[in-house]
């Protein structure tokens, strides 16, 4: 009995661990720089308000995955990632 509650406590943790990665990654791209073996998809999508919708997807082993966006608005001040 307490040999499956270890396995489920260590699953969990390996899960959460899993899911800071790639939010960390998601972070990296968001800032411009894509992390190293995360599969990165920056899309940009202009507003009615005049900014700019910015949305980092990243994808890496294990199927961890990630989706961060953040909006831009004018003045820009060269933040925009790449």
């Amino acid at each position: 009995m307490l040999c499956g509650y270890y396995q489920q406590l260590v699953t969990g943790y390996r899960l959460q661990w899993a899911q800071r990665d790639a939010g960390w990654a998601a972070t990296q791209g968001l800032a411009g720089k894509p992390a190293d073996g995360w599969l990165t998809d920056i899309r940009r999508e202009p507003t009615s308000e005049g900014c700019l919708k910015v949305s980092v997807g990243v994808r890496g082993a294990f199927n961890r995955q990630s989706t961060l966006t953040q909006l831009f608005c004018p003045p820009f001040n060269d933040s925009l990632p790449e």
